[in-house]
């Protein structure tokens, strides 16, 4: 599964794999609800859970929960698949989360592009994008992982007058939302653009399941601890 343009089986095979999973949902449905995620937005995601595999390449992901990533048209163009085990992935052995080998990055949600709004959220993962985007109402777009950034994500950009970047209490995501408010060596700062900071060991779906939507939306709207760049 190479290149960025996809081949239209590898369409019709991501479309076929998504209604499936789509229709096995309830499985998850304990692990959405415990995490804030409401049935309407999963299904507005189209998020799905590996019951049964659509194909041999991902007998893998059987009994994760199946992320399309779709265009701004609701095309799928690929997953993500987590973990929904109630235990420590690491001390079990594998990774919370697993992705299509060969697949390039792509930022998830791209659907807010095409909202009429001066501000859009970054965050650092799929279902913390989506906790967003039920907890504040704001579009909001996800990185797949905190050091996953390609400098030319910048140009989707142009035009907001206000870019929040959302750090994770830990030291990846405050590098992260540094390096995209202030820039680094190798990529200028995001123009408009403000960090939030999550609470230590905390990230946005973490705050939705244990406060609810107004905390998180304080947090996120919180400018006297935010870091901004004006450039």
């Amino acid at each position: 599964m190479t290149g960025i343009v996809p081949t239209k089986s590898q369409r019709q095979f991501w479309e076929k794999a998504a209604r499936l999973y789509e229709d096995e949902i309830h499985e998850a449905a304990g692990y959405l609800e415990a995490r804030g995620i409401t049935p309407q937005a999963a299904a507005a995601a189209r998020l799905g859970y590996v019951s049964k595999a659509a194909g041999r390449r991902h007998e893998i992901f059987v009994g994760r929960l199946a992320i399309p990533y779709l265009t701004v048209e609701g095309d799928v163009v690929g997953f993500k698949f987590r973990c929904v085990a109630d235990h420590n992935c690491k001390e079990e052995g594998h990774a919370k989360y697993l992705g299509e080998e060969g697949a390039p990055m792509r930022l998830w949600g791209v659907d807010a592009f095409l909202e009429d709004s001066e501000t859009i959220v970054v965050c650092e993962g799929e279902l913390n994008c989506l906790s967003v985007r039920i907890g504040v109402g704001v579009p909001a777009v996800a990185i797949p992982g905190a050091t996953s950034w390609q400098p030319y994500w910048h140009r989707l950009f142009d035009g907001y007058t206000e870019i929040i970047v959302v750090a994770h209490g830990d030291q990846p995501g405050r590098q992260f939302a540094r390096r995209l408010t202030k820039g680094s060596r190798e990529l200028p700062p995001l123009p408009n653009s403000r960090a939030v900071h999550m609470p230590e060991g905390e990230d946005e779906n973490s705050i939705l399941a244990k406060h609810g939507g107004e905390t998180l939306a304080r947090l996120i709207w919180d400018v006297t601890e935010s870091e901004q760049s004006t450039s």
